[in-house]
Parts: C-alpha cells; structure tokens; sequence
C-alpha cells in the first residue's frame, strides 16, 4: 500500500535547475540546493534568495495555481515574513506541473524549543490568524479557494483513520506514545460540527512554520494546502506548539475559542502529529521523529 507522502513524479537537482534556466534567464548559473521534500511539494533554494517549490503530485498542482492568486492578496496585511510568489513556471520537458517560485522566508525549522521560546510565538501566531481568519471567504471563493473537501475536521471520518495510525506507532516500537494516543482516542466521541467556515492556511504544523536562531517566530511557510473550512484546522497549531501559558497569551488576541474548537483543533493537532511521526520514521529523520513526538505530548496537554 502507498504512503501518502509517496511522489507521482520524483525530481532531482539537475532537472529542477534545467526548467528554472530555461525560463528565467536571470537565474542561469544561481547556487541550488534541495531544502526538502514535502507530501506535495519538492523545495529548492535558489541564491539563499528564492525557494521553489515543484509538485511531486496531481493533487498539488490545483493548489499550488490557488496559491499563486491568494498569496499576493496578503501583502502588507500580515507581519510575519511569508512566501510571496515570484516566479510563475510552466510544465516543460517530461515534467507535467506548474511550479512557483518564491521570495525566500528566513528560518529553521523548530527544534529543542523550550518552554519560554515557544510561549514567545502566541501572540504572533495569533495576529497571524486572525488577520487570515478574517480574509473574506467570498473573495476567496472567487480566487479559487476550494471548500475543505478531504473533510479534515469530520471526526467520524478522521477517527478511524488515526486508530489505524496509531497501530502502526505500536508495531514500530512506539510504545510510550501510542499508550497516550491510545487514551486519547478511548475519549474522542464523534460529533457532527458546526458551520464555522473561514479562510484557512490549511497545513499549519510543526514542518511549516520557521523559527531564527533564538527561537523565535520567523514565517510561516507551505501555503499549499488552504481552503475554506473550520478554523479548528489552523489553531491545531495553538495545540501542538504552545504550553498552556502561551495559549492564554494567544486567547487574548485571537478570542476565547468555543468547546467544539477546541475538542476539534486538538484532535488535528494529535491526528497531524501521529502522521508526521510516521512520515519521520518512514525517512528515517530524527529530527522530524523528536518534533512529531514533541507536537503530540504539547497537544494532550489538558486545561487544569
């Protein structure tokens, strides 16, 4: 059976700068380098000045052309630094896709955070999503944005799917972890939601958010994955990023979050983490594997 992480069409080095020098003249000659390889996306550094970023799969072209319409939408309505599109590629070649370059967003992704480090992050993750929480949904109907058609906050649907999950972190050893899952799970009663329905960033988790060298919130990345839907789905992140002080931090900003919010941004959040937990052992990264155990204990951290 395939993984979901597993590409459609796999893309080396040489062939990436191939299709960049043959369409903008100005790049010939940059330095490339790969900077990772995403469920949709490969990503490459051009010049430590522009990423791009090439799908590795059908279904990311759709979203990648959205994006190309909605990120410039955001200019100067949100502080943090985001990838803003530059460069607008045509499939060429034996390579079937669009591709999008953009202006770099500086960081690291998050690693070995303590607790004061990421209680730093509420109140810009906050501004952050309630300005594009607030963006009209109508306008981003017109844009192209699509309604939440994977049904990412339909726990009835999702349940299942991390149970089985959560079975494969018992097979490969992940014991401790899949004993909190397990329990987790043991109180998750599916509910039909309401709805609330925003524009959301759509993949806002531990691989796409970016922190400087002291830790701090530097940008948010990979835009790919938005849609109009539940905002349940963005403020997992609130779940699986900030101990419960830095959640108090980000409720004065953002607003109180209902009952149903929160039962359904931290199922996301344990569903996204057991999933990047998987992908990280699939690859065998520890470094994704510490994150995606990190973001899973952050987000059964209950009120008391």
């Amino acid at each position: 059976m395939r993984n979901p992480w597993d590409p459609e069409y796999e893309l080396s080095l040489v062939e990436a700068r191939k299709l960049i020098e043959s369409q903008f003249q100005d790049l010939v000659g940059c330095n490339m380098r790969l900077l990772g390889k995403g469920y949709d996306n490969t990503v490459f550094d051009v010049d430590n000045r522009y990423v791009f970023r090439f799908p590795r799969r059908d279904i990311a072209v759709k979203l990648l052309e959205t994006e190309a319409k909605v990120l410039p939408q955001f200019r100067g309505r949100i502080q943090l630094p985001y990838p803003e599109p530059l460069f607008f590629g045509k499939a060429e070649g034996s390579y079937p896709y669009p591709f999008l370059g953009y202006k770099k967003v500086y960081g690291e992704l998050p690693q070995d955070l303590d607790d004061h480090q990421r209680i730093q992050a509420a109140e810009p993750l906050a501004y952050f999503l309630k300005t594009i929480h607030a963006f009209s949904v109508e306008t981003a109907r017109e844009l192209g944005v699509p309604n939440d058609f994977i049904r990412r906050t339909d726990t009835s649907f999702r349940k299942p799917k991390l149970e089985e999950m959560t079975k494969k972190l018992s097979q490969l050893g992940q014991k401790v972890i899949f004993e909190k899952v397990k329990a987790y799970l043991e109180t998750v009663t599916p509910f039909v939601e309401g709805k609330k329905e925003t524009f959301n960033h759509g993949d806002l988790h531990i691989r796409n958010i970016l922190v400087d060298n002291d830790g701090v919130l530097s940008g948010i990345i990979d835009w790919g994955d938005m849609h109009i839907g539940h905002p349940a789905v963005d403020l997992s992140i609130v779940f699986a990023y900030l101990p419960l002080e830095g959640r108090e931090s980000f409720y004065r900003i953002y607003g109180e979050l209902d009952v149903e919010s929160i039962k359904l941004a931290r199922f996301k959040a344990v569903y996204t983490g057991v999933s990047l937990l998987l992908y990280g052992l699939d690859i065998e990264d520890p470094s994704v594997v510490k994150a995606a155990r990190e973001s899973i204990y952050y987000s059964l951290l209950e009120q008391p």
